[in-house]
């Protein structure tokens, strides 16, 4: 325990009992270390010296506070011989429980739009993953514009947030709709007759098949 003291006060003391005399009168030494600490004291000058100077504060003490009559208070002076004799415990602060996930935000402006290479076709990248070659991207389509066929290098996820998204010939996608291509997987010309928004995961890796 008075190692513990010691560390807990940032102090490190030439004795490994150094504290033990004062938890010994007041009764806080641990009884496991009673025998220890008793075949030290025939060794240790000091630890013996204050063992006695303790004595004699706590004697004294107890003269002052049972007295015959009202309890009386002990002189300031007394008061502060005896704390000032025990070990400061300054408790660390609480080491966080672990560091806050990285995160990053897009906020929703006209910034970081970019061209595509493909007529009205804009993209806005949000998140890529290097290691997965994969992209997450919010696709903006001007009305009447399309994108060309091409081939998925690994699954496409699609979720139209707004306007319309014609898909080959048959498939007409309403705000709202969700789509997922897998791998391998072709997707015919996509169009839109008036303008869409989409929130798009795809690979980094699909092949173009023929210009829109």
């Amino acid at each position: 325990m008075s190692e513990m003291m010691n560390r807990l006060n940032g102090q490190v003391s030439p004795c490994p009992w150094h504290d033990s005399a004062e938890l010994f009168l007041l009764g806080a030494l641990a009884e496991s270390e009673h025998s220890g600490f008793q075949e030290h004291l025939g060794a240790c000058a000091a630890c013996r010296g204050k063992l006695e100077s303790g004595a004699e504060l706590v004697a004294r003490l107890d003269q002052a506070v049972l007295v015959e009559g009202p309890l009386q208070r002990p002189s300031t002076g007394l008061r502060d011989r005896v704390l000032g004799s025990l070990p400061e415990i300054q408790a660390e602060p609480a080491a966080p429980e672990g560091p806050s996930p990285p995160y990053a935000l897009v906020p929703d402006s006209e910034e970081g739009w970019q061209e595509t290479g493909v007529d009205g076709v804009q993209a806005k990248a949000l998140f890529k993953d290097e290691e997965r070659r994969t992209l997450t991207v919010l696709v903006r389509m001007a009305p009447g514009s399309s994108y060309p066929s091409h081939r998925h290098a690994d699954r496409e996820e699609c979720y139209v947030i707004s306007g319309d998204l014609g898909v080959g010939d048959d498939d007409v996608m309403q705000p709202g709709d969700y789509q997922v291509a897998e791998a391998g997987s072709v997707h015919p010309v996509q169009w839109t007759r008036g303008g869409c928004t989409l929130f798009i995961v795809s690979s980094m890796d699909d092949e173009i098949l023929e210009t829109a």
